[in-house]
């Protein structure tokens, strides 16, 4: 085992076990050695500030430095366990940590970078709030330590940077070529952003997998630090450009401090993430009917490469919406409501029978996605229908049932004016064919469908040539009680309908559509029954066919209002 050199053997009390590291240009060597009063390994930095024999300034010269580094007290700063004078300089002996330098190559992800950059700088908020502030002046990635819990140490601080300005020997000295900003090279005034630009310089090192020794390489032609080719994708650019802040040439255009230089890298993200985009900011539902399941797409996308989004969806909470008790089934759900994918197509699903009748709902919807904005809300509207025994006009229906009664009464009128014979039946057939045909066609005018109207027009003219003018006759009774449903299908019950096809779809089978058509029908029977009998036994079949479907289908909606007026004291509010 080696001792420490002459000079320092007044100070037997270390025995030096090796050498850790020497600067001949700085004057500083390092040893680990041995406590032998506590038995504790610990780390000897010596200064030689002149040759042996020669003059310094002397111990007491640096004393205020000394007890400076001796009053720092972080978790991320060993400890200055003593200091005495040697021929030429003096030591300090140091607590010793076991733990590695990051000069050793190791691939670095994301996350350890960002946790390895923020307690660098919360180290240096520490040693620049200090009276004075002080400098380390030689950052670099041997001077910072690692252990296995990830706990991370600033070591090697040099002793005529303590107060930040020029003193007995050069900055430039003080430092490592390639780690040190233009005023530290150029011997001038340093400052708090002068550690900056050092621990930029380290952790383009790290992200460029570059031995500090091979720094040099990745200056270019004006002397900027140029890494941004060689980090890994998974980097994010904002991140890349708050280290290229870090590592501006002059001290101005740096962050001012590592208070300023923290806050900004807690404003971003340092791993490349997705970025979100969604197809709608907004979503209005309408549902036709109550207690319909509906639903409209969402499609959210990203468009980085070399991510891979993820996210899901929830409810934002809502005052009036119920405790997620037990039980508890949800009005909005999503399908899928978690996914991964840079291009996924989302279904919101809205189940408005959990819900009041003729009422509109506000909702957020939130996507929480791993990426460089997290959280993303979408506003949602659902407009609830009236319910169906509430929508349907009465005085209209009334009229409509009085119109088709006098169609009904009328046509008998015509069909029993015909002969008992082969003529009367093939009028009777042609009469009857085109009240059917005119009756679609009117529904199909009301709703403005021009191709259904102009088919049934073309038809009656076949039944015109095949059963006579009566088929017209029996279009044109057919064509008026059409036109009065399709209206107010189209009209009166509770919304307007487009004038197309779509419309006329939607309309005619809903069950306002289907109840509607079926008074049209019921009324036009009755006045067939009016006119020949009630005795008579197709106009008795005929009520039955268009009365039964008729009656089952407003008991059926009154039902339903008798359930949702028991229900309605459990269903959500707007």
């Amino acid at each position: 085992m080696n001792t420490l050199p002459p000079t320092a053997k007044p100070r037997s009390r270390y025995q030096a076990i090796r050498e850790l590291g020497r600067h001949p240009e700085a004057g500083r060597i390092t040893y680990l050695a041995k406590d032998n009063l506590t038995q504790n390994p610990v780390t000897i930095k010596q200064f030689i500030f002149g040759k042996l024999g020669s003059e310094w300034a002397g111990f007491k010269a640096y004393q205020n430095e000394i007890e400076t580094i001796q009053k720092l007290s972080h978790p991320g700063i060993p400890c200055c366990l003593n200091s005495f004078e040697i021929p030429n300089g003096l030591a300090l002996v140091w607590e010793y940590k076991e733990a590695k330098s990051l000069g050793e190559t190791r691939i670095w992800n994301p996350e350890e970078i960002k946790q390895l950059t923020i307690d660098l700088l919360e180290i240096l908020i520490y040693l620049q709030t200090q009276t004075p502030p002080v400098i380390h002046g030689n950052i670099k990635p041997e001077n910072i330590l690692i252990d296995e819990d990830f706990k991370v140490y600033l070591v090697d601080f040099s002793l005529p940077n303590i107060h930040g300005k020029q003193a007995v020997i050069d900055n430039s000295t003080a430092g490592t070529v390639g780690f040190m900003p233009h005023e530290q090279l150029r011997n001038n005034e340093l400052t708090e952003a002068t550690d900056l630009y050092s621990i930029g310089a380290t952790l383009a090192c790290l992200l460029s997998q570059k031995p500090s020794s091979q720094i040099k390489t990745l200056f270019d032609t004006q002397g900027r630090i140029n890494f941004q080719n060689l980090v890994s994708k998974q980097i994010s650019f904002p991140f890349i450009q708050w280290l290229e802040k870090m590592m501006e040439a002059y001290a101005v255009q740096r962050y001012p401090s590592a208070t300023a230089a923290l806050e900004a890298l807690n404003k971003i993200e340092i791993e490349r993430l997705p970025e979100v985009r969604i197809s709608h900011e907004r979503l209005e539902f309408k549902p036709i009917k109550y207690g319909e399941i509906i639903a409209q797409s969402i499609t959210v996308s990203n468009s980085i490469p070399d991510t891979i989004l993820k996210g899901g969806w929830e409810v934002a909470y809502h005052p009036k919406e119920p405790n997620r008790r037990s039980g508890y089934k949800p009005w909005i759900t999503f399908e899928p409501k978690q996914f991964e994918g840079n291009r996924v197509k989302c279904e919101v699903i809205v189940d408005t029978s959990q819900l009041l009748a003729d009422k509109t709902y506000e909702r957020q919807i939130v996507l929480n996605a791993i990426a460089s904005s997290p959280t993303h809300s979408i506003n949602i509207k659902v407009k609830t229908p009236k319910l169906a025994p509430n929508l349907l006009p009465k005085p209209s229906l009334a009229v409509l049932f009085i119109v088709a009664l006098a169609v009904g009464f009328l046509e008998s009128l015509i069909v029993g004016q015909q002969p008992q014979n082969l003529i009367g039946l093939m009028a009777w057939i042609g009469i009857t064919l085109g009240t059917g045909t005119g009756f679609i066609g009117g529904l199909a005018g009301a709703f403005g469908s021009i191709p259904i109207l102009g088919s049934t027009v073309s038809t009656t003219v076949v039944y015109q040539y095949r059963f006579g003018y009566k088929s017209s006759l029996g279009f044109v009774l057919g064509f008026v009680i059409g036109a009065a449903t399709g209206y107010i299908i189209r009209h009166k019950l509770g919304r307007s309908l487009s004038g197309n096809l779509s419309g006329f779809r939607t309309g005619i089978y809903s069950t306002g559509g289907l109840i509607s058509c079926l008074i049209a029908a019921f009324g036009f029977t009755m006045g067939i029954a009016i006119q020949a009998g009630f005795v008579n036994l197709f106009a008795v079949i005929a009520l039955a066919l268009t009365g039964l479907p008729l009656a089952y289908l407003i008991f059926t909606q009154y039902q339903i209002l008798a359930n949702y007026r028991q229900a309605v004291k459990h269903l959500i509010k707007p």
